[in-house]
């Protein structure tokens, strides 16, 4: 874990990701956890794919 959050670190440091990658990544994790996968690709589709 500890090596995990150095390279977050590093990566945001070069500003490759933003400030709030880990916790957009801990949202979408509950989200899919909580839903499944296969509903919450469904849903994005709807909401974003489809849109004319």
């Amino acid at each position: 874990m500890k090596d995990t959050l150095s390279e977050i670190n590093e990566l945001r440091a070069a500003g490759l990701i933003g400030q709030w990658a880990i916790g957009g990544a801990m949202g979408a994790t509950y989200f899919l956890e909580r839903h499944g996968l296969a509903s919450a690709w469904l849903r994005f589709e709807q909401n974003y794919l489809n849109r004319p």
